[in-house]
């Protein structure tokens, strides 16, 4: 990685590469689901404690935690979320998973450490005449409704917020880079059910039956004709089935089958069309089997739109820190969700990718795969861009 050699603000957060490399490794290890983030709360709040960074708010929206660097009213935010998801470790690593089921295979270990060492950074930073920062570690952004909505409902936006930052782990970007993007940067994330209402029977009889196993599996097909048939061929749009039950046994023809899914959109026309489009498909199908049907969609995280301007300071204070061979302009937006989204609503913000992969270290497993792996290397570049961007934005540029 080719950075500015005399930024000291880089060259602080490398001294700090040790700590923070302890930090990830505590934390990757004890990975806690949506709004069971008990343990990992309790490590926060000692880290936060041992730092001496003050006004420690802890308990929000479950186990969600914030804290302050600077004085003042916080001007700008630093999030990150909590949980991690119900996959079981394959990495091999020795600082794996110690809880069976459970893996940190979506980043948010290097999330929390990157905040936790952007405030380290902010401290020696921020004096009497700047704002402050506000440090906000998020629970369960992997199962909506999510966490940000009960945060927000309890304060953590404050009215003298001017920014708000967020960032993701992306392990097809090399460690020691970031990914930037402006306007829609993920899509809104909705999920349905559909619960189909067939008439069993004996495998060996299927004409005195309504299979319901028959009939889901036209509706995952026909389903894909929404998004290749209904919408536009320049729009991005994504209908997933990610779970199909039915079924006793081998010689039973399933009366029940249910179905549940997501659906991916990137602008509000779009999402405001899907359900009545799915449902169009759904209902012409279960008629023509003469079987009945009950739909239900749930909307849920609003696309990830960001701002303009701290899209354009962001990339400004990642090429001070890195060079601009290490900020990358990323062409599309990702169908992933994130409920990030909701804290736009409230303020301007920009969410971006840091990159964590490593091929030579086989570090290069996608999102949510049980060897999915971070290149420690990226934690300083992460907790250093957090910092400079927040002191960016209050007008403090690290000279």
């Amino acid at each position: 990685m080719a950075a500015c050699a005399d930024n000291k603000l880089m060259d602080k957060s490398r001294e700090l590469a040790p700590k923070l490399t302890e930090i990830y490794r505590e934390l990757h290890q004890i990975p806690e689901l949506a709004f069971e983030e008990y343990k990992t709360a309790e490590i926060i709040e000692r880290i936060l404690k041992s730092e001496a960074i003050g006004e420690i708010r802890t308990g929000i929206a479950g186990t969600g935690i914030t804290a302050c660097v600077g004085r003042g009213a916080p001007k700008v935010a630093l999030r990150a979320d909590m949980d991690a998801l119900p996959v079981t470790e394959q990495t091999g690593l020795p600082y794996s998973s110690k809880h069976p089921g459970k893996m940190h295979a979506c980043g948010h270990d290097v999330h929390m450490t990157a905040v936790l060492g952007a405030g380290m950074l902010l401290k020696e930073y921020l004096s009497e005449q700047h704002g402050g920062v506000k440090l906000i570690f998020q629970p369960a952004e992997e199962t909506p409704p999510g966490g940000a909505r009960g945060m927000i409902r309890q304060g953590v936006i404050n009215e003298e917020l001017e920014a708000i930052v967020g960032l993701h782990s992306q392990p097809f970007l090399p460690a020691g880079s970031i990914g930037v993007k402006e306007g829609p940067i993920m899509a809104a994330a909705d999920m349905f059910t559909l619960t189909i209402a067939g008439q069993g029977g004996h495998g060996a009889l299927p004409h005195q039956t309504r299979d319901a196993i028959v009939v889901g599996s036209h509706v995952v097909q026909t389903l894909q004709t929404v998004v290749s048939r209904m919408v536009d061929p320049l729009e991005p749009a994504v209908i997933s089935v990610g779970s199909f039950h039915a079924g006793t046994k081998a010689n039973i023809i399933a009366g029940q089958a249910r179905l549940e899914g997501t659906v991916r959109t990137l602008t509000a026309e779009t999402r405001e069309r899907m359900p009545k489009l799915m449902e169009q498909v759904i209902k012409g199908i279960c008629d023509s089997y003469q079987v009945e049907y009950q739909f239900s969609y749930e909307w849920g995280y609003p696309p990830v739109v960001n701002d303009t301007s701290l899209v354009a300071l962001l990339r400004d204070s990642a090429q001070r820190l890195l060079g601009e061979e290490n900020v990358y302009q990323i062409p599309h937006p990702s169908m992933g969700g994130e409920d990030f989204s909701y804290y736009l609503e409230s303020v301007p913000g920009v969410y971006f990718y840091l990159g964590v992969g490593n091929e030579k270290l086989a570090r290069q497993y996608p999102w949510h795969h049980p060897r999915f792996q971070a290149d420690e290397a990226a934690l300083p570049v992460a907790a250093a861009v957090l910092a400079q961007v927040a002191l960016d934005v209050l007008g403090g540029q690290d000279e």
